[in-house]
């Protein structure tokens, strides 16, 4: 899992180049990347000749108003409705974006472990009982 939280004064452009850099060797499956129409431009071009990656730009229709359903934004929305979940994400109450980061990662952690079968987590912790008894 990646993160990397950045200050709001940062131009997105140059961002963007920066964390797709953070990407390179540690998602070798990676081929397709969608963004928001505010990388589109150079970002685009750098990706295609330095990484072979596709950067699509997801762009509203032109003239919409108000909130429009775009392909492939709910699961960028969807995520940060899980990160929304946790009282401590649902305000930005960090200093250094290393606590951000942190608790980010915390969130999704907690998020996928939600998904566990119980039975999984009862056999674990039966297991995990036994093993301490035998050594006391």
């Amino acid at each position: 899992m990646g993160c990397w939280c950045i200050p709001r004064v940062c131009r997105i452009g140059p961002v963007g180049r920066l964390v797709l850099e953070q990407c390179r060797g540690r998602m070798p499956r990676l081929r397709r990347i969608w963004a928001d129409g505010a990388y589109r431009g150079r970002l685009v071009r750098w990706v295609r000749r330095t990484r072979r990656w596709v950067l699509q730009i997801i762009f509203r229709p032109a003239g919409s108003d108000g909130f429009v359903l775009l392909k492939w934004r709910w699961i960028v929305e969807r995520t940060f409705g899980w990160l929304n979940l946790s009282r401590r994400l649902s305000k930005d109450y960090e200093v250094l974006p290393a606590g951000s980061e942190a608790f980010i990662r915390l969130a999704m952690l907690h998020h996928a472990s939600a998904g566990c079968s119980p039975a999984l987590i009862i056999s674990h912790t039966a297991s995990h009982d036994e093993s301490t008894s035998l050594m006391r």
